[in-house]
Formats: C-alpha cells, structure tokens, sequence
C-alpha cells in the first residue's frame, strides 16, 4: 500500500490529467476461480504472442464501459512463477511471491489509473485506450512500477527490481518497450502528458511517448 500510495500521490495525482476518487475492486484467488466472463489475455490470437511470464497473466484489469473497472489477482499463477524466478535468482521462495505480487497489482493499478482517473474528457479518453496499442498500454503500466519505487534503496525495493528486470527479459514485445526510455523514465509527468495527448489525437505513436519524437506521427492515426 505504501508503494501505491507514492504511485497515487507522487505520480498521476501531481498530473493535471488525473483524479483519485476511489478504488478499483481487487478480486484474489487461483485463476479459474476468479475467472470473469470477459476474454482474457491468454485468449487473444490478435495482438501478439504471449510469454508465460507476462503480468498480465499473473493478474488482468478489465476496464468496463461506464469508465470503471475491476482488477483480478491470480495467486496460483504467481506461485509457480514465483518458484521459477527463486531458483533462477538465488532470492528467498517467499519473499519472490511476496514482491511479485506486488509487481503485479501496482502494473495493473497502472492499468486502472489510466483508463478510469481522468479529470476531464473521460468518456471520450477511456473509449480511445480501448484501441491504443498494447505497446503503449504496457509501457505505462510497466512504468508505473517503477514509479512507485523512485528514490527507494532498501533491500526489499532492490530485490523487487531484480524481480522485474527478469521478467521484462522474458516477457513478450510490449512489455519491454519502456526500456527504450533508458533514464529518461524518471521524466513521469511529461510521459503522462504525452499519453494523454496521445488519446485526444487518437494516435498510436509509441516513439512520441517514448521521448523520441517531438510531435506525433500523423501517419500513426488510427482515425
């Protein structure tokens, strides 16, 4: 709570764009247990190919069309990938699924605060993230676990890196586009601006969000 906290107040609440009024419902068990009546990740053939270590199959956001939304957390999921990462990473079994987990809700509070906290405009910005790319999508959640940990250097934070930085390496193609940044992802409040503009333009350029390019392709419209 702490972590996410520094990720409200220190992040999308000091964004003119956003507003916290509430809390997304968390939904905790194994995953055919909670499973929803919406698609799953898993179950999508469009977009790209999945890695088992991809966060969104440790837990999902579902956004709904009145702008809010519900997060699930799969602990069956994160127990073996837990066990995997312990043994790779010489870390402590409990510890890795303690921290883990952590990853995984505050990626997908990530997804949360950018779908269902704008402060203006949400109709219109909450039905375009329905069609941004998931390069973009991911980046900002990716981002948002870092985010969280800014400035922190305890051993519990560090491990929680190692964490990530191994399963950014395993993870498939959008998941790893926030490295692209490089030190540039301290840069939070211009990112979140560019996201948003990114939204109203209904425009997909992941380079513009990335810093790279100073205005939007126009040929990445998907007007």
């Amino acid at each position: 709570m702490d972590l996410i906290k520094r990720l409200s107040f220190n992040v999308f609440l000091k964004s003119e764009f956003f507003k916290l009024n509430r809390w997304p419902s968390v939904y905790w068990g194994d995953f055919e247990e909670t499973k929803s009546q919406k698609s799953r990740p898993n179950e999508r053939q469009d977009l790209f190919d999945y890695s088992r270590f991809d966060i969104d199959l440790l837990g999902c956001f579902f956004p709904l069309s009145n702008g809010d939304g519900f997060i699930e957390i799969y602990q069956d999921r994160i127990k073996d990938c837990s066990h995997e990462i312990s043994q790779r990473l010489s870390l402590d079994f409990d510890e890795v699924r303690t921290l883990l987990q952590t990853i995984v809700l505050i990626h997908e509070i990530g997804h949360w605060f950018s779908y269902s906290c704008f402060k203006f405009k949400q109709k219109h910005r909450t039905q375009v993230f329905n069609y941004q790319t998931s390069e973009i999508l991911e980046t900002i959640a990716q981002l948002s676990v870092l985010w969280s940990t800014m400035n922190l250097t305890n051993k519990k934070v560090r491990n929680m890196h190692l964490i990530m930085n191994f399963l950014t390496d395993h993870q498939s193609f959008p998941y790893k586009q926030y490295l692209r940044l490089g030190k540039n992802y301290t840069k939070k409040i211009r990112i979140l601006k560019r996201y948003v503009e990114l939204l109203d333009y209904e425009n997909t350029d992941l380079d513009y969000l990335l810093l790279i390019n100073k205005v939007p392709d126009p040929n990445r419209s998907f007007k």
